[in-house]
């Protein structure tokens, strides 16, 4: 499954290159990580906030189809046994998108994986070559899969995702197991939902 993520982002790379005439767009997206999603104010209380994301983003888009890639910093507040910490990662998502264009503003669904690197631990610090080379590995980054969806008026992109988090990328071995993983996970309480801003340039 390793190898699938790693060619999955080599495809990504090379289809954005690959269309780069057509419609590549780089941006800054952020957002809030949160429990639940609801259509009221409920949805920005503290008490349903877990935490927030931000970071530089790229998508491409071909007739309506396309792919999108960010690297996020993502931190969250956590309970672990009665204590609290703060848990900060990398993120990196990549999507498949699927646009319909409307008048005056453009409807989209996306999904993909997502590969998560822990930059929390005491051990580890930014400029020290050891400590990224060792936190950066496959076998040490967390697996989930978004899916959601949203809407692009002209460079500001609004998005809502479900986030599944399915476990160690290390641990999932075929494609077969990916889905099994996440079907068995898809309702676990270490699920999030993640709304966001992006703006393009």
């Amino acid at each position: 499954m390793r190898k699938a993520i790693l060619t999955l982002m080599v495809v990504a790379i090379c289809s954005i290159s690959a269309v780069r005439a057509q419609r590549v767009q780089f941006g800054l997206k952020g957002g809030l990580n949160v429990n639940t999603v609801s259509l009221n104010g409920d949805v920005f209380k503290s008490s349903n906030q877990l935490g927030f994301f931000l970071g530089p983003t790229l998508k491409a888009d071909l007739l309506g189809f396309g792919l999108d890639i960010s690297a996020l910093y993502d931190q969250r507040d956590m309970q672990i046994n009665e204590t609290a910490i703060i848990q900060k990662s990398i993120l990196i998502p990549i999507n498949a998108r699927l646009t319909l264009g409307l008048q005056g503003f453009n409807l989209f669904g996306a999904a993909g994986p997502q590969l998560e690197f822990n930059v929390g631990d005491k051990e580890f610090k930014w400029f020290d070559a050891n400590a990224i080379s060792n936190t950066f590995t496959m076998k040490k980054s967390n697996l989930s899969f978004n899916i959601g969806g949203g809407v692009t008026i002209k460079n500001l992109e609004l998005g809502v995702a479900y986030n599944i988090a399915i476990g160690k990328t290390a641990d999932v071995d075929s494609f077969d197991q990916f889905t099994d993983q996440l079907k068995e996970h898809r309702r676990a309480h270490t699920n999030t939902w993640k709304l966001s801003l992006a703006v393009y340039l």
